[in-house]
């Protein structure tokens, strides 16, 4: 994870400080247990876009028509690294606002870490998957991600959303992949 830790911290060497900060986050993050919940919806293709059969969801825009293409049904994954890791992630601000900008990485470099292990999940229950797209990514509306909170239920798993389509925890996301 120091790899990808430093990639997020935008640096390509890592100096003794910033190693030993890294380290002393992935202890601090080990702690975390990150949780996600799912949902299928088949893919029903419409004038507007990709409908997701049984909502009122419509992925529009060309990153889904080509995202998605040939795919029967579309996956709304709502991960999260949790509570837990918000409160300590503040703490630390308040402290050592260096050691907290290495561990908001850390918690980057976790919950992709996470997605990436959920996504081999995925495959072997559904098959052939795509990788995962978010709301907010090239043309895909962010409002969208309101609906996909709503009905994939991302309060199961302590996840909350803003009136401006924010995810707290901070270090939560919610993807998209598609089942070919």
């Amino acid at each position: 994870m120091t790899k990808e830790a430093a990639r997020y911290l935008g640096i390509k060497e890592v100096d003794e400080i910033t190693a030993k900060y890294i380290e002393e986050a992935e202890k601090e993050a080990s702690v975390i247990v990150p949780a996600y919940i799912s949902a299928c919806f088949t893919a029903v293709k419409e004038e507007r876009g990709i409908k997701l059969e049984g909502t009122d969801i419509v992925l529009e825009g060309k990153l889904a028509e080509n995202h998605f293409y040939g795919c029967k049904k579309i996956i709304s994954v709502i991960a999260t690294l949790g509570l837990k890791s918000e409160i300590l992630l503040k703490k630390v601000f308040a402290t050592n606002a260096a050691k907290a900008v290495v561990l908001d990485a850390v918690y980057t470099a976790k919950i992709e870490e996470f997605l990436d292990k959920t996504e081999q999940e995925l495959s072997e229950k559904y098959g052939n998957i795509t990788g995962r797209i978010s709301c907010g990514y090239g043309d895909l509306d962010i409002s969208v991600q309101k609906k996909l909170f709503d009905v994939t239920d991302g309060a199961r798993i302590g996840v909350k959303i803003n009136e401006c389509y924010m995810l707290t925890p901070n270090k939560s996301v919610i993807a998209l992949i598609g089942v070919k």
